[in-house]
């Protein structure tokens, strides 16, 4: 049986910490998800699921679906993001992955409930394809700049 948009929403915001909400509220528009400490996506905002939306054959799983799935699922090597995300110190990370022909930017925050005690993670990604490529693009020629500047 076929969920219907306002039940998975319904299900999304019912699923919330109360203090999540605050955070949905203050931050600027930016495709936000939230994983609980065991990585498990508990909810995603709107914006996210329209951007994920845009590249759902790329992704393992239906946007539908993504709510109760590990925060992993969109990376092909799960170990490495349990392992950066098990240490806070690793926290905020920022990074790019490879999901099929898109370059995806995601940035993760440890959250924190009001006794400061680990609540989850929020997670914010953007399809930074053409951002990715721009940035690798300026980067080479930085390199290869310095090495034509250094044998001159």
């Amino acid at each position: 049986m076929k969920r219907t948009k306002r039940a998975a929403e319904s299900q999304t915001s019912s699923q919330q910490p109360a203090f999540l909400k605050r955070f949905y509220e203050q931050l600027p528009p930016a495709n936000l998800i939230y994983a609980d400490k065991g990585l498990v996506i508990r909810s995603l905002n709107q914006s996210a699921r329209n951007t994920l939306a845009k590249i759902e054959p790329l992704l393992p799983c239906k946007v539908d679906e993504i709510v109760g799935k590990p925060l992993d699922v969109f990376h092909k090597d799960a170990a490495r993001v349990q392992s950066i995300l098990a240490d806070e110190k690793n926290l905020p990370y920022h990074g790019f992955f490879q999901l099929g022909k898109e370059t995806i930017e995601l940035t993760v925050h440890a959250i924190y409930d009001e006794e400061a005690a680990l609540a989850g993670y929020m997670a914010a990604l953007e399809i930074a394809t053409e951002k990715y490529g721009l940035q690798q693009a300026m980067q080479a020629t930085y390199i290869v700049r310095g090495l034509v500047s250094s044998s001159i």
